[in-house]
């Protein structure tokens, strides 16, 4: 069963590593170049230039409109869907908006504003934490504004003034969470239909989009991830020699490590070290 289920594997993984030679999706620029993850230097930019209307993209305020219909909601509490001009929009990305005290202050990572005044703001998380007060901040800053915390999978915001914010009766607007997972592959691909036939900007957002799902666990990894599961589920017997293999492997990893390590001891110019190599694999096969 054991040897039945790797074979399975096997074909499954074998699979999925031909799509991705095949589509080229292991293939990203951004990840190369080691700045995927960076929401300073890479998605606030990003994003910035996508959503203003004077962007290089040069496509006026599609962009922006789309992200306005698709994202914001339509109700009484969040009217800038619309009365927001997206034409007359000018947009900022690390925009200063005063000192910084407890209640006011600091800095919004994309800050939209239209010729009437109307702004979104747009605070962006990949993986750093909250700072103090900071949504708090921004909603002094203009307490009508849109409030949108984006995050990789539209979690709320751990800050505690969230909660202050939605039981104070002053705060208008309650604070929208949106996710990259989602909200944002969603409008990029709408987006990514209106330039169908503007070459450079289509691939560019499908790069975009293709480290998007990377960092949301949604490409051909998670892809093979999800097949594997259904594989192991389908029957006890494969169940069975799924969990054999999970209980056997810190026992297999030790005993493949002892080995590697017994041929690398045999060279004459590692015995002197050898008493320090011995206590480090001591201490990891312990673990």
């Amino acid at each position: 069963n054991i040897n039945n289920l790797l074979n399975e594997i096997k074909t499954i993984k074998e699979h999925h590593d031909e799509i991705a030679k095949s589509t080229g999706s292991n293939f990203n620029l951004m990840n190369i170049m080691g700045i995927g993850h960076y929401e300073v230097k890479t998605h606030s930019p990003i994003l910035a230039d996508l959503l203003d209307p004077n962007g290089s993209h040069g496509q006026g305020e599609v962009f922006l409109d789309l992200f306005i219909k698709q994202c914001l909601p339509c109700n009484d509490h969040d009217k800038t869907r619309s009365i927001f001009d997206s034409k007359s929009a000018q947009v900022w990305k690390e925009k200063h908006i005063g000192a910084k005290t407890s209640e006011s202050g600091g800095i919004i990572d994309i800050y939209i504003q239209d010729k009437h005044k109307n702004h979104i703001f747009i605070e962006n998380k990949i993986y750093a934490g909250d700072q103090e007060n900071q949504l708090l901040r921004y909603h002094n800053h203009d307490d009508e504004a849109t409030l949108i915390y984006l995050t990789l999978d539209g979690k709320d915001s751990a800050e505690e003034t969230v909660d202050k914010l939605r039981k104070n009766p002053k705060f208008k607007n309650p604070v929208l969470c949106l996710s990259y997972e989602n909200d944002i592959i969603n409008w990029l691909i709408l987006c990514r239909k209106e330039v169908a036939v503007v070459p450079i900007i289509r691939e560019s957002l499908t790069t975009y989009i293709n480290l998007l799902k990377e960092l949301t666990n949604q490409n051909t990894n998670q892809a093979m991830s999800e097949k594997i599961i259904e594989t192991v589920l389908k029957s006890e017997e494969k169940f069975e020699a799924f969990t054999t293999l999970v209980n056997t492997f810190n026992t297999t990893r030790i005993g493949i490590t002892k080995e590697i390590m017994d041929v690398i001891m045999e060279q004459d110019w590692l015995k002197p070290l050898g008493l320090a190599i011995e206590e480090t694999l001591s201490k990891h096969s312990n673990k």
